[in-house]
């Protein structure tokens, strides 16, 4: 548990930094900034696929969309007949990508300042193949399909581990 709390207790920490560090520098938040980023890659995107990419809910990107829309850097296009909120595409406008460009290399520097700088390069390889190895198990966001396989506890000598069911 110790662990699991570090983790949460840290990564939550490092975003609101990284976040907060964001808007008042850019006016785009860690989550905006990461939906810019995944619609810069695609022409267009549906609402639902951009929440699997964005790593987000339904509902809060399609808030953040909202406001992004609001500030020009994001469009909604035009909806089909009978197409709900869900399916209706959307894309990147030109002041998106402007702004996506300004603020990568902000965002660059303070996951520098406030991650990579702290990590030996040994670390890092070891963060990268944790998350790396616990992405490839719980199934890519690009599949839309993530595993809901449970988890038991064991205790072996009396520390608390997890190991996935069988």
């Amino acid at each position: 548990m110790a662990a699991w709390r570090a983790f949460i207790d840290g990564s939550w920490h490092l975003t609101a930094v990284i976040n907060a560090e964001m808007q008042e520098e850019s006016g785009v938040g860690h989550t905006e900034y990461r939906i810019l980023v995944v619609l810069s890659e695609h022409p267009e995107l549906r609402m639902s696929e951009l929440a699997v990419h964005g790593l987000s809910t339904p509902s809060t990107v399609s808030r953040l969309v909202t406001r992004l829309v609001e500030i020009g850097h994001v469009e909604r296009l035009p909806a089909l007949e009978g197409v709900d909120a869900r399916n209706r595409y959307v894309r990147i406008t030109p002041a998106g990508r402007e702004s996506l460009h300004s603020a990568a290399a902000k965002h660059v520097r303070h996951v520098r300042s406030h991650l990579v700088d702290h990590l030996t390069r040994d670390e890092l390889t070891v963060l990268r193949d944790v998350f790396e190895g616990l992405r490839d198990r719980l199934g890519r966001p690009e599949s839309g399909r993530f595993s809901t396989r449970r988890a038991r506890v064991s205790r072996p000598g009396g520390d608390a581990a997890i190991e996935p069911l069988k």
